[in-house]
């Protein structure tokens, strides 16, 4: 194949440049949310009987609608029996907090060695109304269903002090407290009662302050300092513009990561500065040493 070259251009330079210029059109042409992958994939076999259906999802235009999803839009039936409402499976369907994935779960474990359909249809919407490419793909079942782990045993328990707090991070810190980093930038500190549960937190608007309002964090670390002297608290924090979920107004490079340190958190200075941030939900991750 021979490239009609530009002026100024080599054959080279000129190849790539109409590589990108279709590949822009084509993107363009796909202003529908679609389906990128799912699990269990296409054709599967031996799937579990306990297993959920999880679709992720392109969003060229914004987050899902959560409206629009729900058994009528998205459903799971038995192939050999299309036209029979009863072989249609109870199910659970919903999207992500960040609307970028499908999730249908039976309510009863399916039946072995049975190939199952799963259906999106043109009825899911984003956000900005444009509807769904419908999607169809089947899988077959095995006959096991994943033994649950009997090493952990839970209780629930309702806390008052926990109410209000939408959490993003949780680990336990050097000193003994509970962390928690919110979505609007708060550093929260649990003491533990002597029963387990929850005191009421301390609670750092530090810097939600540097910042001069809210401030999503993803996630935090302790610096190992901190972890030699719990006595003297300096955290590693993953944060970056706040925006309602499933908005799609995030600016770019917008995330940093910030250290706060000594008494109460108090001093807050940037260690990394304008790292990317995509226009709805993912953002730099939580930092580990």
């Amino acid at each position: 194949m021979r490239f009609k070259t530009h002026p100024g251009k080599t054959a080279r330079e000129t190849a790539r440049s109409m590589f990108f210029e279709n590949l822009e059109n084509r993107l363009l042409l796909s202003n529908n949310p679609s389906v990128i992958s799912v699990t269990p994939a296409a054709g599967a076999t031996g799937v579990a009987l306990n297993t959920a259906v999880e679709a992720n999802i392109n969003r060229p235009n914004g987050a899902i609608d959560p409206t629009s999803v729900n058994s009528s839009s998205i459903y799971l039936y038995q192939t050999a029996y299309p036209n029979n409402n009863a072989k249609y499976i109870p199910e659970s369907v919903k999207t992500t907090g960040g609307g970028d994935a499908l999730i249908l779960t039976p309510l009863q474990n399916l039946l072995p060695d049975t190939n199952y359909t799963f259906v999106i249809t043109s009825a899911v919407t984003d956000v900005n109304g444009d509807t769904f490419t419908p999607y169809t793909e089947s899988f077959t079942t095995g006959n096991t269903v994943p033994v649950p782990s009997q090493n952990y045993a839970f209780t629930k328990i309702a806390l008052p002090t926990t109410a209000g707090y939408a959490t993003t991070d949780v680990q336990m810190g050097p000193d003994g407290d509970l962390w928690a980093s919110t979505e609007t930038g708060q550093i929260l500190r649990f003491p533990i009662n002597a029963d387990g549960t929850l005191g009421t937190p301390q609670v750092i608007i530090s810097l939600q302050t540097a910042y001069g309002g809210n401030r999503l964090i993803s996630g935090f670390a302790f610096d190992p300092s901190f972890i030699a002297n719990p006595s003297a608290p300096k955290i590693w924090v993953s944060n970056t513009y706040y925006a309602l979920s499933g908005a799609t107004n995030a600016p770019n490079f917008t995330s940093s990561l910030t250290v706060m340190s000594g008494p109460n958190l108090g001093t807050v200075t940037d260690a990394i500065v304008d790292l990317p941030r995509s226009v709805a939900d993912h953002v730099n991750d939580q930092p580990v040493f």
